[in-house]
This record gives C-alpha cells, structure tokens and sequence, in this order.
C-alpha cells in the first residue's frame, strides 16, 4: 500500500507568520515608561520572534507530521524514531471534539504504557502519560495544525487499519 504523508497547513503557518510579525512590531514601537513595561516588550519581542521563525520553517522546510504506511502510523516523524504505532497494536481511532471546537484524533492501543516506556525523551514520556489520564491513550492527533479535514483523515487512518489488521 502507499505510503502517504501529511503536512502542516501552508495556510495556518501563513497566518501564524502574520500575526507574529504583528506582534513582534508592537513590542518594538510600543513605549515603554518602567522596568516593568520593558521587561514585557522583550518577551513579547522573543515570543513571537521565535513563533516568526517557526512559521517560516513551516512554510520554506516543510516536514511530514502524520505518516500512514503498511507498518503503521508515525506521529511526528523528525522527532522519535519510537514514534511508530505498529497497525496490529492499534484497537480503535475515533474523532473527538475538544476545547473550543479543536478536533483531534485519538489512537487507542494495546498496551499504551509500553510505548509511553520506549519513548526516548521524558519531556514527551511526561506529555503521554497526561494524555492517557486525561483521554485514555497516549496518542492523540491535533487536527488543526495538519492539511487535511478532520473526517476525511479519520477515514483515511480506519481504511488503513482495516486493511492491515484483516
């Protein structure tokens, strides 16, 4: 079966650039009276200069976020190489509402604290654990940030697990 890659929206990172260019020229030509309002101007500067970078390697260097292929789902692939989730380890993927209307992607497997164990970094193992107490699965798909709707890559992620667990 193909392999197929999804990326981030050119769109939101397009808007993302915007809005921190936006912000970034406010925190240089507000004034500043105190220590206080300085202090903020440069936080408000860093922050969204870093987001400002961040959209522009979106746009220029753009990187698969979501891979399907016959071995299974890789979440963010230039992070972790533990990040497969082999398709006989997966029970069930649902679509789920969250806050504000933001849809995400859950991905319920077998043995969910084996993968949070095998995860290199404790930043993410930290991350997985949240996500298992709160959602009940280490796994989870932001929707909003991929170039796809949310229904038609929840179709795309059940053909490919009926397809590999029949």
């Amino acid at each position: 079966m193909e392999r197929l890659e999804f990326y981030t929206s050119k769109k939101k990172s397009i808007l993302l650039l915007i809005a921190s260019l936006i912000f970034v020229a406010i925190g240089i030509w507000v004034p500043t009276e105190n220590g206080k309002e300085v202090l903020y101007k440069y936080l408000l500067i860093i922050l969204f200069g870093f987001g400002t970078i961040v959209a522009l390697l979106r746009i220029f260097r753009p990187k698969a976020e979501l891979v399907l292929d016959s071995k299974g789902i890789i979440l963010n692939p230039k992070h972790s190489e533990a990040s497969l989730i082999a398709w006989e380890e997966i029970i069930e993927i649902k679509k789920r509402k969250q806050f504000r209307q933001a849809t995400m992607i859950t991905i319920f497997v077998k043995d969910a604290k084996a993968f949070i164990e095998r995860e290199p970094s404790s930043m993410k193992r930290t991350a997985m654990r949240t996500d298992l107490k709160l959602i009940g699965t280490p796994f989870c798909i932001v929707t909003s940030a991929i170039d796809i709707s949310p229904d038609k890559l929840l179709e795309k992620l059940n053909f490919y697990l009926e397809k590999h667990n029949s």
